[in-house]
């Protein structure tokens, strides 16, 4: 259950995003934490076990999820950073390649609704995130991934894990992520991680306070 006096669990995928998020984070609150940066791990899996163990051991009044994510298209512009409002799970079904059939064949309650800060500028807002078990590895990976899932703006690998736990404790959870990349990249010599962790923490401290 949600503890309101609990402080803001801030939950980072790998240390790799907390050692950039970090400075930024304590920056921008000069110098002083707001509460527990902690590391969620990396994919569904592990992020859904730790955030579990987070959540019983420091018992937040909210949970805020931030690190990169990739932007399909135009919905999600490299180097900003968006507000979700639900996130999907793609990758558990039935089959592989065209003959796959994805979690909404067999629960029609997929889709997670995340907490939306109410200060959060319309054009930092977007819908559906997608998280999966393995990113898009090319072109045409995004888009049979956007013909599976419609009205996606962006693909991570941890915050539909986050998100079941926090439902689970009646924690509220705000996802924001920083889009490094175009969906299906996989040069990283394109990816402006740092613009866009950067641009998550700006939005984070404009929005949930």
């Amino acid at each position: 259950m949600t503890n309101p006096d609990g402080p803001l669990l801030v939950l980072v995928p790998t240390e790799k995003e907390r050692s950039i998020i970090e400075p930024y984070w304590l920056n921008e609150n000069d110098g002083q934490a707001e509460g527990p940066l902690e590391i969620c791990g990396f994919g569904p899996v592990a992020a859904a076990a730790h955030t579990m163990r987070l959540l019983t051991e420091i018992a937040p009044s909210k949970v805020l999820l931030m690190g990169i994510a990739g932007g399909y298209s135009e919905a999600a512009t490299v180097g900003q950073a968006y507000v979700f409002q639900e996130v999907v799970m793609h990758g558990i079904g039935v089959g592989s390649g065209s003959d796959f059939r994805p979690l909404a064949a067999f629960d029609p309650c997929r889709s997670l609704s995340l907490s939306v800060p109410a200060n959060v500028p319309h054009r930092e807002v977007r819908q559906t995130l997608l998280t999966c078990c393995a990113a898009s590895a090319g072109p045409d990976d995004a888009e049979w991934r956007k013909h599976q899932v419609p009205g996606i703006s962006a693909e991570e690998m941890e915050g539909y894990a986050v998100a079941y736990a926090c439902q689970l404790a009646k924690i509220p959870l705000t996802i924001i992520r920083g889009i490094s990349n175009r969906v299906g990249d996989r040069d990283f010599r394109n990816w402006q991680m740092d613009t866009a962790l950067a641009a998550a923490v700006r939005l984070a401290h404009r929005t949930m306070r």
